[in-house]
């Protein structure tokens, strides 16, 4: 099941390594604000 996305990490495409990129920003911004509620 997660051939597929071994796959599309292990291809050099900006597009998907920009979207990844943008993903983990926007997941550690939203923890932090997380964080600074509590």
């Amino acid at each position: 099941m997660g051939q597929p996305d071994l796959i599309l990490l292990g291809r050099p495409c900006p597009v998907v390594c920009g979207v990844i990129r943008l993903n983990m920003t926007l997941l550690i911004f939203y923890i932090f604000m997380k964080l600074l509620d509590i």
